[in-house]
């Protein structure tokens, strides 16, 4: 993530924008035909784990206990998916980040999350999250960006962004004279392009480290 700061008419405006680096893999739900047999996943014990993103912003993630429906899987592996109230996100310590208001550290956010579970036992599961999904404060009022106004950009999602072009995230075309109009717009192409990927599985930016068996957190019910 870069922060870029742009005049415009005496004003200064901070543009969030990510590099094409920052994305991490994504998966069309509708390309993954359901497990057969079915699955679930009943997670015994919430995942805690913390990890630092742009800006040195320090957050901790929790996977809470319950079961995570099946809903896909591939040659890799199975999708097992929660409730729009599965996982916490939570701003520990916003470091250089000054978009966070004060108000927000140490406020958990709630919404859906998955664990991906390889079929090779050898390999660690990986945390998801449904990308373009906005994360509420308050449990029961969970929403989908998509489903906001046009020009409602929700602060969550413009910190968590991915950029569909690299070019877009092009420093040097970013910082060529840039006045407000243009940054507005570049922002506007920006979240257009990416709303090609609402709704797609992403693993999340940041994963438990490693070494920790969370495959001992969990089991996998399968139906008969």
């Amino acid at each position: 993530m870069k922060i870029l700061q742009l005049a415009a008419a005496g004003l200064t405006t901070t543009l969030l924008t990510l590099t094409a680096g920052c994305s991490t893999p994504m998966i069309e739900p509708s390309a993954l035909p359901p497990p057969k047999p079915a699955k679930d996943l009943q997670l015994s014990t919430p995942i805690v784990y913390k990890f630092s993103s742009g800006l040195a912003v320090l957050r901790e993630v929790v996977l809470l206990p319950g079961t995570y429906k099946g809903v896909g899987e591939d040659g890799k592996g199975v999708w097992y998916l929660g409730n729009r109230e599965s996982m916490t996100n939570t701003v520990v310590d916003r470091g250089g980040a000054t978009g966070y208001a004060k108000e927000w550290v140490g406020v958990p956010t709630v919404s859906s999350g998955g664990i991906f579970v390889p079929n090779d036992p050898a390999l660690t599961p990986q945390i998801f999250r449904i990308h373009g999904e906005q994360p509420s404060s308050a449990p029961g009022s969970s929403r989908q960006v998509d489903k906001l106004q046009e020009n409602q950009v929700p602060i969550t999602f413009a910190l968590n962004a991915q950029p569909s072009s690299p070019a877009l995230a092009n420093s040097s075309v970013m910082q060529a004279g840039v006045n407000g109009g243009v940054a507005s717009g570049v922002v506007a192409g920006i979240i257009e392009m990416d709303k090609a990927d609402y709704g797609k599985y992403q693993i999340h930016e940041g994963q438990p480290v490693s070494g920790v068996n969370l495959r001992q957190q969990f089991s996998i019910i399968t139906s008969q």
